[in-house]
């Protein structure tokens, strides 16, 4: 098992389509961490890591450009791990299901309401209306 640091810089991947100038796909790779990532793979816009061996997501801040995040059937077990995400308001799509995370009973309040960019959770689109709910529900608690 590798850290997606590892694959990105050591190149171990053969198949080149699967990182280009905008995307990433790196499913299935049995990626345990993501490591310390060179500054060059700003630019990636898409990021597909689902079903992998991710727990911690150290060094996503490095990926400040990201519209699409997959990290669907990995092993995240904080809802905190997310924060490393460094671009919250621009991100549009994203996917954690099959992870531990998605059993706290709050998850899909607190991670709405702190992406407010956000368009589509686990391929369920947020439309404005479900927003202001949950939005709504994240002031009462606060």
């Amino acid at each position: 098992m590798a850290s997606l640091e590892e694959i990105l810089t050591n190149k171990i991947i053969v198949n080149e389509e699967l990182i280009n100038e905008c995307k990433i796909h790196l499913n299935y790779q049995q990626i345990e961490s993501i490591g310390d990532i060179p500054s060059q793979f700003t630019r990636i816009v898409k990021l597909f890591l689902s079903h992998n061996h991710i727990e911690k997501l150290n060094g996503l801040e490095v990926f400040s450009n990201l519209t699409h995040l997959s990290l669907s059937h990995n092993h995240i077990l904080d809802i905190d791990e997310l924060y490393h995400i460094s671009n919250k308001d621009k991100l549009s799509s994203l996917s954690i299901s099959g992870n531990f995370l998605c059993k706290h009973p709050n998850y899909l309040v607190a991670i709405v309401s702190k992406f407010k960019g956000l368009k589509e959770l686990d391929d369920e689109t947020i439309t404005e209306s479900k927003r202001l709910l949950i939005d709504g529900i994240y002031v009462t608690r606060e």
